[in-house]
């Protein structure tokens, strides 16, 4: 006749082993669900970044009356109206330059000469490309190419033009 008050030695070990294997299932499944939620939210920002810095450089582009453009790859300079006669300048312009030599890179912007405001810190490419209007010359299309990515993410590119009156023969108000 047999003893029933416990467990075999070998039970107790499946036992232990079947719970293991359950243990490090759950652990391993949990462990990816929150690297994917990291990366989902890493990618959010990128997206999300490059969003805000194109936006205001399109706003700023279409809002603006250009009378005199300056496009080089990594910067734009917008001089605005009113043309200051005593000087014989532009007495207001807006700049914006991506600027490689800080690390990490940054986008700045220049109000109207002022001093610098860091707009990002977080795009990695910044790219303004002056492409003229063939049926109108007194308006100039630029296109803004830029890539943002957050550290263990992938890039986010965007690209878009915005027209910009240039060059103006006679003020708007005129």
């Amino acid at each position: 006749m047999r003893r029933s008050n416990g467990f075999t030695l070998m039970e107790v070990l499946i036992a232990a082993a079947l719970l293991g294997l359950v243990a490090i299932t759950a652990a391993a499944i949990n462990l990816s669900a929150s690297h994917f939620f990291r990366i989902s939210t890493t990618q959010t920002k990128s997206q999300d970044e490059a969003a805000i810095v194109m936006e205001r450089i399109l706003r700023d582009i279409r809002s603006g009356y250009g009378a005199e453009v300056s496009v080089s790859p990594n910067s734009l300079q917008i001089y605005t109206v009113p043309y200051n006669t005593s000087s014989q300048s532009w007495s207001n312009f807006i700049l914006y330059e991506f600027d490689t030599y800080t690390n990490p890179p940054t986008v700045k912007f220049y109000p109207y000469g002022g001093t610098a405001q860091i707009v990002s810190t977080k795009i990695t490419n910044l790219n303004f490309l002056e492409v003229p209007d063939p049926t109108d010359p007194n308006r100039i299309n630029i296109k803004v190419q830029l890539t943002a990515q957050e550290p263990g993410a992938e890039a986010v590119s965007l690209e878009s033009t915005a027209t910009l009156l240039y060059r103006p023969t006679q003020y708007p108000w005129e």
